[in-house]
């Protein structure tokens, strides 16, 4: 990880490099706080503190049974895309992470990314398949709905914003739907 300075934009300035991730493949990450949740594929959940951008430190890291691809944060609770299920886990005592629940999908087999908002979540599986689940309590995640534009090219990248699911179909531009209503989601139409 490298931090750099952009308060200057057409100037940035690097500030510090970060490799304590014991050659872990780190391929996403969220910041909350002083605290960078990184996901490390196979070598699970890191959590980075990052209070003095001078000096990054490795405060834990916690092994997930799959392949760590995504992360979504609510409260105390992480979500890990994990291979095949969304792992839920409590990080409120980062000296004793514990797994809440464990979710499989019943459509989705591959989880590559994953959103919350407020007590919704959306998962993709990278191919245009999207499971919306109620995540209101966490140690028992339920489906609402599945979602499925892969016919359309999906590639499954996905964004979640003011219950609006935003999903990119490649070559056919962006598909919006409304999950405010999240047993019944509503198709808002194709921006190409």
């Amino acid at each position: 990880i490298e931090v750099v300075d952009i308060s200057t934009p057409t100037s940035p300035q690097l500030i510090s490099s970060f490799s304590g991730f014991s050659g872990a493949n780190i391929v996403s990450g969220i910041i909350d706080g002083n605290h960078l949740y990184a996901a490390g594929r196979d070598d699970g959940l890191f959590i980075v503190d990052i209070s003095n951008p001078n000096s990054l430190s490795l405060i834990t890291s916690y092994d997930t049974p799959g392949s760590a691809r995504h992360l979504a944060k609510k409260d105390d609770v992480i979500f890990v895309a994990d291979t095949g299920t969304i792992e839920v886990l409590d990080v409120s005592n980062f000296s004793s992470i514990s797994t809440l629940f464990s979710y499989s999908s019943a459509v989705i087999s591959s989880t590559y990314q994953i959103y919350v908002e407020n007590n919704l979540g959306v998962i993709s599986d990278g191919n245009g398949e999207v499971d919306v689940i109620n995540i209101s309590n966490p140690a028992l995640i339920s489906s609402h709905a599945h979602i499925d534009v892969s016919a359309l090219y999906g590639d499954g990248n996905i964004e979640l914003h003011d219950s609006i699911l935003y999903m990119s179909i490649a070559e056919n531009g962006v598909a919006a739907y409304d999950l405010s209503a999240p047993a019944t989601p509503k198709n808002l139409g194709y921006l190409k």
